[in-house]
């Protein structure tokens, strides 16, 4: 199980490193069990990323980083989860590709190799 922590931004500082990048979630603790409700990547800076969170973003209580080694595995994870979990949560489109980036959402081709074989 992942952590999570209270969605603060002296606990994001505490918790997420300066300029990593990395994916989140964002949700809120129901009967001691964590319940994830948004999440997204950051390519630049998590920290900076979930601190405009906890300014903004109302509903919520809770965060979930996981810092990554590099932007392809924060984006990998991103669309994990939109393909498992996308239409439960409040995200309303695929998670973007990152910028200047040339791969592509690996879930989005293995549907597309699936729907070929079913052909």
């Amino acid at each position: 199980m992942q952590a999570h922590f209270e969605l603060t931004t002296e606990r994001v500082r505490n918790v997420v490193p300066e300029n990593a990048v990395g994916f989140y979630r964002l949700g809120n603790v129901v009967d001691g069990q964590f319940w994830p409700e948004y999440f997204g990547r950051s390519d630049r800076n998590l920290q900076s990323r979930l601190i405009d969170h906890a300014r903004d973003y109302e509903g919520v209580s809770q965060f979930s980083p996981v810092v990554t080694e590099n932007i392809q595995r924060a984006y990998q994870l991103e669309c994990r989860e939109w393909h498992l979990q996308g239409e439960e949560m409040e995200n309303e489109i695929h998670p973007a590709r990152p910028r200047l980036i040339a791969y592509q959402c690996p879930y989005c081709q293995m549907e597309q190799n699936f729907a070929e074989i079913q052909h």
